[in-house]
Order: structure tokens, then sequence, then C-alpha cells
């Protein structure tokens, strides 16, 4: 186990402190389950970490990722993170959970 260097935006740094957000997608693995980062003082876990595409993390886990509707999850990804969306493309799904 690892601590590692995972960050977060303003807005979804809150979400996840505040319990909104408990997976995060990326474009690839960071870390390993088990390894540990920190936000603003609070510690989270890394539980496991899955590939899987875009539209079926949007489809299914958007609420979890610290927004209401899939579109929003779609938008962010396009609009605020500037990344190209592709419903089959692979991306890293990280569940994580606070350690208390």
């Amino acid at each position: 186990m690892a601590i590692i260097n995972l960050k977060f935006n303003r807005e979804m740094a809150i979400a996840t402190v505040e319990g909104h957000k408990i997976i995060t997608t990326r474009d690839e693995q960071k870390g390993h389950p088990g390894d540990t980062f920190s936000i603003w003082g609070a510690w989270f876990r890394l539980l496991d970490i899955q590939p899987l595409p875009l539209a079926t993390i949007r489809d299914q886990f958007y609420l979890v990722e610290g927004f209401y509707y899939p579109e929003l999850f779609e938008q962010y990804w396009k609009i605020v993170l500037k990344k190209d969306w592709s419903d089959s493309k692979i991306k890293y799904l990280h569940f994580f959970g606070r350690v208390e």
C-alpha cells in the first residue's frame, strides 16, 4: 500500500469530502486497491479499480461520480475536463472510501 497523489478540482474535491462522490474516472489506473490519498486533510482508500467503457460509467455510475444526471457527467467530461468523448472508450473507474 502506498500514498498516491490523486488530484481533484475544487468542485469534485468538495463533492468527495462531503461524501457525494465515491468514485473517480481517470484515463489510466492511478494506484492499486489499498492505496490512500488525501484531500484537505481527509483521507481516502482505493477499494477497487475497474476498466469500463465511458458510456457504462455515465449510465450506471453518474450519481456516485457526483452528478445528478448522466448527461451532466458527459458534459463535464467534454467541457470542463476538455476531453474527447467516445461511448466505447475504456477508462478506469476508481472506487474509494473515507478512512476514519
